[in-house]
Protein backbone atom coordinates (compact mmCIF):
# COMPACT_ATOMS: atom_id res chain seq x y z
CA UNK A 1 0.00 0.00 0.00
CA UNK A 2 2.87 2.38 0.78
CA UNK A 3 4.41 1.86 -2.65
CA UNK A 4 1.04 2.63 -4.25
CA UNK A 5 0.84 5.89 -2.28
CA UNK A 6 4.36 6.76 -3.40
CA UNK A 7 3.63 6.22 -7.08
CA UNK A 8 0.11 7.67 -7.15
CA UNK A 9 1.11 10.65 -5.01
CA UNK A 10 4.08 11.56 -7.18
CA UNK A 11 2.24 11.15 -10.48
CA UNK A 12 -0.83 13.10 -9.40
CA UNK A 13 1.22 15.82 -7.72
CA UNK A 14 2.59 16.69 -11.16
CA UNK A 15 -0.96 17.12 -12.47
CA UNK A 16 -1.97 19.20 -9.47
CA UNK A 17 1.12 21.36 -9.81
CA UNK A 18 0.61 21.99 -13.54
CA UNK A 19 -3.09 22.77 -13.12
CA UNK A 20 -2.39 25.14 -10.23
CA UNK A 21 0.35 26.95 -12.14
CA UNK A 22 -1.96 27.36 -15.14
CA UNK A 23 -4.74 28.64 -12.86
CA UNK A 24 -2.32 31.10 -11.28
CA UNK A 25 -1.24 32.28 -14.73
CA UNK A 26 -4.85 32.74 -15.79
CA UNK A 27 -5.60 34.59 -12.56
CA UNK A 28 -2.69 36.92 -13.21
CA UNK A 29 -3.83 37.60 -16.77
CA UNK A 30 -7.44 38.31 -15.75
CA UNK A 31 -6.44 39.96 -12.45
CA UNK A 32 -8.52 37.62 -10.30
CA UNK A 33 -6.97 37.64 -6.84
CA UNK A 34 -9.24 34.94 -5.38
CA UNK A 35 -8.32 32.39 -8.04
CA UNK A 36 -4.66 33.40 -7.69
CA UNK A 37 -4.73 32.70 -3.97
CA UNK A 38 -6.52 29.40 -4.49
CA UNK A 39 -3.97 28.45 -7.15
CA UNK A 40 -1.23 29.21 -4.62
CA UNK A 41 -2.94 26.80 -2.24
CA UNK A 42 -2.89 24.23 -5.06
CA UNK A 43 0.85 24.68 -5.54
CA UNK A 44 1.36 24.30 -1.79
CA UNK A 45 -0.78 21.15 -1.86
CA UNK A 46 1.37 19.76 -4.67
CA UNK A 47 4.50 20.36 -2.61
CA UNK A 48 2.91 18.68 0.39
CA UNK A 49 2.00 15.74 -1.84
CA UNK A 50 5.59 15.36 -3.03
CA UNK A 51 6.88 15.34 0.55
CA UNK A 52 4.06 13.04 1.69
CA UNK A 53 4.72 10.61 -1.15
CA UNK A 54 8.44 10.63 -0.40
CA UNK A 55 7.75 9.78 3.24
CA UNK A 56 5.08 7.16 2.51
CA UNK A 57 7.49 4.24 2.75
CA UNK A 58 9.73 5.15 5.73
CA UNK A 59 7.23 7.25 7.73
CA UNK A 60 3.64 6.50 6.70
CA UNK A 61 2.18 8.24 9.76
CA UNK A 62 3.86 11.54 8.80
CA UNK A 63 2.70 11.01 5.24
CA UNK A 64 -0.86 10.53 6.50
CA UNK A 65 -0.74 13.88 8.30
CA UNK A 66 0.67 15.67 5.25
CA UNK A 67 -2.00 14.31 2.91
CA UNK A 68 -4.76 15.13 5.41
CA UNK A 69 -3.46 18.69 5.83
CA UNK A 70 -3.20 19.09 2.06
CA UNK A 71 -6.83 17.98 1.80
CA UNK A 72 -7.90 20.55 4.38
CA UNK A 73 -5.99 23.31 2.57
CA UNK A 74 -7.70 22.30 -0.65
CA UNK A 75 -11.10 22.58 0.98
CA UNK A 76 -10.24 26.12 2.04
CA UNK A 77 -9.51 27.21 -1.53
CA UNK A 78 -12.21 25.34 -3.39
CA UNK A 79 -14.64 28.28 -3.48
CA UNK A 80 -12.50 30.17 -5.99
CA UNK A 81 -10.87 27.13 -7.64
CA UNK A 82 -13.46 24.29 -7.66
CA UNK A 83 -10.99 21.67 -8.90
CA UNK A 84 -9.31 21.81 -5.51
CA UNK A 85 -12.32 19.91 -4.14
CA UNK A 86 -11.38 16.97 -6.37
CA UNK A 87 -7.73 17.21 -5.38
CA UNK A 88 -8.77 17.39 -1.72
CA UNK A 89 -10.80 14.23 -2.11
CA UNK A 90 -7.84 12.47 -3.69
CA UNK A 91 -5.64 13.76 -0.88
CA UNK A 92 -7.97 12.27 1.74
CA UNK A 93 -7.99 8.95 -0.12
CA UNK A 94 -4.19 8.96 -0.10
CA UNK A 95 -4.28 9.71 3.63
CA UNK A 96 -6.48 6.65 4.16
CA UNK A 97 -4.05 4.57 2.08
CA UNK A 98 -1.24 5.85 4.31
CA UNK A 99 -3.19 4.73 7.36
CA UNK A 100 -3.46 1.21 5.96
CA UNK A 101 0.22 1.38 5.01
CA UNK A 102 1.07 2.34 8.59
CA UNK A 103 -0.95 -0.58 9.93
CA UNK A 104 0.74 -2.95 7.49
CA UNK A 105 4.19 -1.68 8.42
CA UNK A 106 3.41 -2.03 12.12
CA UNK A 107 2.25 -5.64 11.62
CA UNK A 108 5.33 -6.45 9.55
CA UNK A 109 7.63 -4.98 12.20
CA UNK A 110 5.88 -6.99 14.93
CA UNK A 111 6.25 -10.17 12.88
CA UNK A 112 9.92 -9.37 12.30
CA UNK A 113 10.50 -8.80 16.03
CA UNK A 114 8.84 -12.14 16.79
CA UNK A 115 11.00 -13.90 14.19
CA UNK A 116 14.16 -12.31 15.59
CA UNK A 117 13.22 -13.41 19.11
CA UNK A 118 12.64 -16.98 17.92
CA UNK A 119 16.03 -16.94 16.19
CA UNK A 120 17.71 -15.68 19.37
CA UNK A 121 16.07 -18.47 21.37
CA UNK A 122 17.10 -21.09 18.81
CA UNK A 123 20.72 -19.89 18.87
CA UNK A 124 20.72 -19.90 22.67
CA UNK A 125 19.33 -23.46 22.72
CA UNK A 126 21.94 -24.59 20.20
CA UNK A 127 24.74 -23.14 22.30
CA UNK A 128 23.45 -24.90 25.40
CA UNK A 129 23.11 -28.33 23.77
CA UNK A 130 26.85 -28.91 23.10
CA UNK A 131 27.64 -27.96 26.69
CA UNK A 132 25.07 -30.44 27.99
CA UNK A 133 26.44 -33.16 25.70
CA UNK A 134 30.00 -32.72 26.99
CA UNK A 135 28.77 -32.63 30.58
CA UNK A 136 26.82 -35.88 30.22
CA UNK A 137 29.67 -37.78 28.54
CA UNK A 138 32.10 -36.72 31.20
CA UNK A 139 34.00 -34.60 28.76
CA UNK A 140 36.65 -33.27 31.05
CA UNK A 141 39.34 -35.08 32.99
CA UNK A 142 38.91 -38.79 33.57
CA UNK A 143 38.91 -39.90 37.14
CA UNK A 144 40.26 -43.38 37.88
Amino acid sequence: MRIAVLIIGLVLSVGLFIQSILAATGAAIFEDDDVGEAAGIGVFMALMWVVGAALAIPLPRVSLVLFALAGLFGLMGMAAFPDLAVWSGISFVLAVFCYFGFRGKRKAEAKERERDELLRQAVANQQQQPQQATDSTGGGERQE
